[in-house]
């Protein structure tokens, strides 16, 4: 079928299958990495779809290939994630559907860039949130939490700005 899952009968068997199938493909995909490439090396789209058994239809509907891109995207983060707990190697994203696999030395850093930008990303999210709030549906209460917040996430990004960049250095000696 498209997207290299196979279906079977029934809606709990095509998922039984297809998490079955994930773990075989994720385990089969992290075994010829490793046995194929070493930290620095990088890691292509095309290999990694080699690997994960990713197949895309020859002709077919845009949700076909939607599916396709949905389930390479859900193997990659199970690839990322048992290549760092079973080999503690960490995937860094390139330009051009790339990975590089970080050397040792660099993962302190990776691990700093990742945790600043994913706390960025989740302010952001959060102040828009709260600047987008119909008033006119709030009573009091509602509206002085409101505010309350907003000036908590105010004070949290001036926080951060200022302390972000001392507290989460280049992952040498931060405390």
């Amino acid at each position: 079928m498209s997207a290299g899952v196979a279906k079977t009968g029934g809606a709990g068997a095509t998922l039984a299958s297809e998490r079955t199938s994930r773990r075989a493909r994720v385990s089969e995909a992290v075994s010829r990495c490793v046995a194929e490439k070493t930290h620095g090396d990088t890691i292509t789209r095309a290999e990694l779809e080699a690997w994960l058994a990713v197949t895309y239809p020859s002709h077919g509907t845009k949700a076909e290939f939607d599916r396709a891109n949905m389930l390479f995207a859900a193997l990659k983060v199970d690839f990322d994630a048992a290549l760092l707990e079973e080999h503690r190697m960490a995937v860094e994203s390139e330009r051009g559907g790339r990975w590089r696999i970080v050397h040792p030395s660099e993962q302190a850093a990776l691990a700093t860039t990742t945790a600043r930008d994913a706390f960025r990303r989740g302010l952001a999210k959060a102040q828009a949130i709260a600047s987008n709030v119909d008033v006119t549906q709030l009573n009091d209460a509602d509206r002085a939490r409101l505010d309350d917040t907003s000036a908590r996430l105010a004070a949290i990004q001036m926080f951060a700005r200022k302390n972000m960049g001392r507290r989460l250095g280049g992952g040498e000696g931060a405390k």
